[in-house]
């Protein structure tokens, strides 16, 4: 289950499910595995140019428990490369727009409110 006060989005493509997390250590590491921006990333996604390993990249760094690539890479053979871009749009999309930016519900001091509500 995500918790979207932690900024945690569902990745599924068919059978396959993890769940992902943009913190500024993924976002780092994903810039320096495909040797771009965040912002570049996201305008690559904007113009259809992110490949099937890119989209792999993401969400293997993303996701917060280890996966298998393979079975990744057989959901996105199967599923087809649309739905793989679609399952990664949130996770950049959060990236790209922080916390601060982010939905009012989403955010932290959201989360602290509904505690302090109870």
């Amino acid at each position: 289950m995500t918790n979207p006060q932690r900024n945690e989005h569902l990745i599924k493509i068919g059978e396959f499910e993890t769940i992902g997390k943009m913190t500024i250590d993924n976002i780092v590491r994903i810039e320096q595995a495909m040797d771009k921006s965040i912002y570049e990333i996201v305008e690559m996604l904007d113009k259809a140019k992110l490949k099937v390993a890119d989209i792999i990249v993401i969400i293997s760094i993303a996701s917060v428990k280890p996966i298998d690539d393979s079975k990744l890479t057989e959901a996105i053979a199967f599923e087809g490369p649309m739905v793989a871009l679609t399952a990664v749009l949130p996770l950049l999309s959060s990236a790209f727009a922080g916390q601060k930016n982010a939905p009012k519900s989403q955010r932290p001091e959201a989360a602290q409110q509904d505690v302090k509500e109870a």
